[in-house]
C-alpha cells in the first residue's frame, strides 16, 4: 500500500487507491448496527412512555416524581392535579414552592418530618394531610410515597400519589 509523506503538523496515514480499509468497512458497519439499536432503542422508550401515560390516566389521584431533599420539586405530575386542586402540572412542575405553601399550615411540620423520615426509609410512607385548592376548599389526602434508589443505593427520586380521602369524621389511618 503506497505511503505519502506529510508536513510537520498533519496527520500522517495511509491510503488506498482501491477503496476502504477491511478496518473502515468494519467501523461503517458497526456505525449502522448502532444506529439501528439506538432507533429500537427509541422506539421502546416511546412504547414505554405511552404505557405509562395511559396507566397514569386511570388512576383517580395525582402520581408524581419529585427530587429527593428539594421538597415540592416535581420531575412530573399527573394532569388530574388540574381537577382535583385547579392547579396545571404545568404551574405546579414550575413553581416548587407550591407543594409547602397549598399544604394546610397545621400539617407541615408533621409532613415534613415523615417526608425527612421516608428518605432514609426502604418501606413505602403513607400520610394523610389537607391540601387547600385553587378555589380555597380544604381537601384531605393520602399521599403514599417511596423512595427510588441509584445503583449505589442513594436516594434519588420520590415517586408518590395522592388520593383524595374523606375528612377527619373518617376512620384516620396513618395521622400522627
Amino acid at each position: 500500500m503506497p505511503t505519502r509523506e506529510v508536513q510537520r503538523g498533519q496527520r500522517r496515514g495511509t491510503w488506498n487507491r482501491a477503496g476502504p480499509t477491511a478496518q473502515g468497512e468494519d467501523v461503517a458497519g458497526e456505525v449502522c448496527r448502532l444506529r439501528r439499536e439506538l432507533a429500537r432503542t427509541e422506539e421502546m422508550l416511546r412504547l414505554a412512555e405511552a404505557k405509562h401515560r395511559a396507566l397514569v390516566a386511570q388512576i383517580p389521584g395525582i402520581v408524581y416524581l419529585a427530587a429527593v431533599g428539594d421538597y415540592g420539586s416535581a420531575r412530573y405530575v399527573s394532569p388530574q392535579i388540574e381537577d382535583m386542586l385547579g392547579i396545571s402540572a404545568e404551574d405546579w412542575a414550575a413553581n416548587p414552592c407550591l407543594w409547602l405553601d397549598r399544604m394546610h399550615p397545621a400539617d407541615k411540620a408533621r409532613v415534613l418530618d415523615r417526608a425527612s423520615w421516608a428518605e432514609g426509609s426502604d418501606e413505602p410512607a403513607a400520610i394523610e394531610y389537607r391540601i387547600v385548592d385553587r378555589d380555597g376548599a380544604v381537601r384531605w389526602f393520602r399521599e403514599t410515597t417511596m423512595i427510588l434508589r441509584d445503583r449505589e443505593g442513594r436516594p434519588c427520586l420520590i415517586q408518590g400519589v395522592l388520593l383524595e380521602v374523606p375528612g377527619p369524621e373518617a376512620e384516620p389511618v396513618a395521622r400522627e
